[in-house]
């Protein structure tokens, strides 16, 4: 019986070979031990969870991003922000967008400056960069103070309201919500007007 989850590593790796002619070769290696599989049943149980790691966008190496482990990992990041090479910046700017889903590390950035080292990279050359910075304000405005820093740095404010209008449509996604993060803050009407 052929089954999307059943070898599903195999499946994935040798994409030119008939799904159910891997099910059988593994079955009849399994053959010589006593093994039932869920996924022979009719119907087959689905997993719950995938075993296979899920990485959604292509050109994505895990392996060459900046780490950011311990202490000294935000002053790190914090220094890579401003580096001359684009490909750093790219990986420090996830790595932060990453680390700052964790409330802790996100007021420890607040705590650093990030937010003010964020603000001419809004408007980088890079669209790459721009989307990511902007990602990466996006996770801190969930917290309220990170919202509070973002509303009162109006440089920084004025230009989230120029990625609004960004000839790529992924920076104007990541622009409008952000504002709208922004937005729901108490204070946000009175600083932006």
């Amino acid at each position: 019986m052929f089954s999307h989850y059943k070898n599903s590593y195999l499946q994935a790796n040798c994409k030119s070979y008939n799904p159910g002619v891997l099910n059988r070769t593994v079955q009849r290696a399994w053959d010589e031990i006593i093994y039932i599989d869920e996924h022979d049943l009719s119907p087959p149980f689905n997993r719950l969870t995938s075993e296979q790691p899920h990485i959604p966008v292509e050109n994505v190496d895990a392996t060459r991003r900046a780490e950011g482990f311990g202490r000294s990992a935000m002053p790190k990041l914090r220094r890579e922000l401003h580096h001359k090479d684009l490909e750093v910046v790219l990986a420090s700017l996830t790595t932060i967008t990453d680390l700052v889903h964790d409330p802790e590390r996100c007021y420890e950035a607040i705590r650093l400056k990030i937010v003010d080292r964020l603000v001419d990279l809004v408007s980088h050359d890079a669209p790459a960069v721009r989307e990511r910075a902007v990602l990466t304000l996006k996770v801190m405005a969930g917290v309220a103070m990170g919202k509070e820093v973002i509303v009162n740095n109006e440089g920084l404010l004025r230009n989230l309201l120029g990625t609004v209008e960004d000839s790529y449509f992924e920076v104007r996604l990541q622009g409008a919500a952000c504002l709208e993060m922004v937005a729901r803050y108490w204070k946000s009407k009175f600083q932006i007007l």
